[in-house]
């Protein structure tokens, strides 16, 4: 493959915009000839970015396709936003949290040339929906090894680093929860087991950064008053929030600080938080379901939490897309004892870290897609 036009989101804060990123990046470094079309209906909202994104972005955007031969077409969105035409090879990557697609999108589906998605999940929910299983190639995501270093000196001066460092000194157990603030996430729910499980303890904090990507996202501060009012306890263990819009290099510095990763998510593609911290080779506490199960096994880094199917419901536009599926919850009961051992006594270790390092680079998972998409023009 030596041309390959790009249709995605790529200068928002949202998954999308990120796995747009990743693999526009990791392709245009193996000397991919790569036309970027960038989706900006996708998000209103804009992250911020580094030079060197900025500078392969902008080359890919003016870049010319010069070949006569029909040119695959990659469109990193949801499967009714493909542009399909006949002088492309038309591949949708894509993916989705609860186990029905619509049928405007399994009709849309069967008419690709190709479809990408990230994990055994969606790949079960495609074909359970309708989807002809020979359209379909497994595609994960990856992880830029760069990102696991922390750059300290772009953040040094920045007051929010600071601060994290001060939570750092203060506090020996920092819990991590990352995401935007919607009824998927389930945020609330995780804050509200959160002070159950650590309101005796004054070792532990929770860190939340979360942000609004869309009109329907709720202010993450306003439920959690809500939801102490409801609890109504005599002690809440401290929060820390940040709702703002970052660099990478600034996320880097959360995941530096924390030491375990918090998800009560009813659904993920992958969930690129929880990806960088097993990568990092810090604990994880997550439900045993969809993306997760695609890069994470059972080991001391990892506590899986049970899960019952629930349908699956959505505040916002795209209700209409999740109204005949189900995705997950986390049972009333959960094992509070079990929590706090792992929190407190697990000792982690390598091989989680060392099993995404190995097969979980974006130099090595876009080798998988170009592999594929060899074998379809080829």
């Amino acid at each position: 493959m030596e041309e390959l036009i790009i249709f995605g989101p790529v200068f928002g804060p949202t998954g999308y915009d990120e796995v747009t990123r990743r693999f526009l990046k990791s392709l245009f470094l193996k000397g991919v000839r790569i036309f970027l079309i960038p989706n900006l209906r996708w998000t209103i909202y804009k992250t911020l970015l580094s030079k060197e994104l900025i500078n392969i972005m902008n080359i890919c955007i003016n870049t010319k396709m010069i070949g006569n031969k029909i040119v695959p077409k990659l469109s990193f969105c949801l499967p009714e936003q493909v542009e399909l035409k006949e002088s492309y090879f038309n591949i949708n990557f894509t993916m989705f949290e609860a186990n029905k697609i619509c049928s405007n999108w399994v009709n849309i589906s069967n008419i690709m040339d190709q479809i990408f998605l990230p994990n055994d999940f969606a790949i079960q929910t495609w074909i359970n929906s309708g989807v002809h299983s020979e359209l379909i190639k497994k595609v994960p995501i990856g992880i830029d090894l760069d990102d696991l270093k922390v750059n300290y000196s772009v953040v040094s001066n920045n007051n929010l680093y600071k601060n994290l460092e001060l939570i750092k000194k203060k506090y020996p157990i920092k819990i991590l929860i990352a995401g935007e603030n919607t009824l998927r996430k389930n945020i609330v729910n995780a804050v509200y087991w959160f002070y159950r499980i650590f309101s005796s303890f004054d070792s532990v904090c929770l860190i939340i950064k979360t942000g609004s990507y869309s009109f329907s996202d709720k202010n993450i501060l306003d439920e959690i008053v809500l939801l102490r009012n409801y609890m109504k306890l005599q002690k809440y263990p401290k929060i820390f929030i940040c709702d703002s819009i970052i660099s990478k290099d600034m996320m880097n510095i959360f995941y530096d600080v924390a030491d375990v990763y918090l998800s009560m998510s009813k659904g993920e593609g992958f969930d690129l938080n929880c990806l960088h911290m097993a990568a990092l080779g810090k604990k994880v506490i997550v439900p045993k379901h969809t993306g997760y199960l695609e890069y994470l096994f059972e080991t001391d880094n990892v506590l899986f939490l049970d899960v019952e199917l629930e349908p699956s419901i959505v505040e916002s536009g795209l209700s209409r897309l999740y109204s005949n599926g189900e995705w997950y919850k986390i049972p009333y009961l959960v094992d509070t004892k079990k929590i706090l051992d792992f929190v407190f006594n697990r000792k982690p270790n390598k091989d989680l870290s060392k099993h995404i390092i190995k097969n979980y680079s974006m130099d090595t998972i876009s080798d998988i897609l170009i592999s594929n998409i060899n074998n379809l023009i080829f």
